[in-house]
C-alpha cells in the first residue's frame, strides 16, 4: 500500500486567506465538511485533515447547528420579542435561518408539558 500524503500544518497567515472560502462553502453554500475538504484540496492545493479544519471551524466559531439549550434560549427571546409586538429573525454562523427551519427545531427542542401549558410557563 502506498504511503498516505501527510497532511501538513498550514501556517495563520494561510487559514485566514482561506476562512471567507471556508465560510462560503460550509455555511453560505452549506456544503458538507467532506466536500469542502475536497473543494480545497483540488481548488486552492491544500491538503487538509477533517479533524484541522473542524477545529479551525471551532475558533471561528463556525457551526451549523444549535445545542437544545440555545434552542430553549432563542425561543425565550422570540416570545419575549413577540408580546412585545416585535419580529424575530435567527442568525447562525453570520447566516440567516429560515422561519420555517427555526420553527421546526423549536417545536423540536423546546416543547411543553401538558402541566406547563396549563400553568402558563
Amino acid at each position: 500500500m502506498p504511503p498516505r500524503a501527510k497532511k501538513t500544518d498550514i501556517k495563520d497567515e494561510e487559514w485566514e486567506r482561506l476562512q471567507p472560502v471556508i465560510r462560503k462553502l460550509y455555511l453560505t453554500e452549506d456544503r458538507s465538511l467532506k466536500d469542502v475538504l475536497t473543494i480545497l484540496s483540488m481548488s486552492q492545493g491544500f491538503r487538509l485533515s477533517k479533524s484541522q479544519l473542524e477545529w479551525k471551524l471551532k475558533q471561528w466559531h463556525m457551526t451549523k447547528n444549535m445545542t437544545s439549550s440555545e434552542w430553549k434560549y432563542v425561543t425565550h427571546r422570540i416570545r419575549k420579542r413577540h408580546i412585545a409586538g416585535k419580529e424575530s429573525r435567527v442568525y447562525l454562523s453570520g447566516v440567516r435561518l429560515k422561519d420555517a427551519t427555526v420553527e421546526k427545531a423549536r417545536g423540536r427542542h423546546c416543547y411543553e408539558t401538558a402541566m406547563e401549558k396549563c400553568m402558563g410557563g
